[in-house]
């Protein structure tokens, strides 16, 4: 076997091992609990906490600092909503460019799939009853 040879086969064995442990580890990686909820009105308080212990607030300076403590809650939750938002954007023009890319089958397998994860989804945000 000529040294070209071997070094083509040697380049095509780990090619083939890394798509093997892409395709064993990759779903583990998936199975993530989707981003949480942002705990405001704890994280309100423990800042306040924070600054109060801190920097020795008094009462007025404390219901002002609480203030904006409680605004940046107010915006951070709407960072995250509009971020959330455009992540999903992102990932249905991924899929939509997918889409076109498959065979008849695996077009339906992949809509089925995304079914069941928008279901999954819309279950999550219920609240347990």
């Amino acid at each position: 076997m000529n040294s070209r040879l071997k070094v083509v086969l040697g380049l095509a064995v780990i090619f083939a091992i890394g798509i093997a442990t892409g395709v064993l580890i990759a779903p583990h990686f998936q199975k993530h609990d989707h981003a949480k909820a942002f705990p405001a009105a704890e994280w309100i308080e423990s800042t306040v906490a924070d600054y109060r212990a801190r920097l020795n607030l008094s009462t007025e300076e404390e219901n002002q600092v609480r203030s904006s403590i409680t605004t940046a809650a107010k915006e951070i939750i709407q960072v995250r909503s509009e971020t959330q938002t455009k992540m999903q954007g992102i990932i249905e023009t991924m899929n939509g460019r997918i889409l076109p890319t498959l065979d008849a089958t695996r077009q339906v397998t992949l809509q089925q799939w995304l079914e069941e994860k928008r279901t999954q989804m819309s279950k999550a945000k219920k609240p347990a009853q």
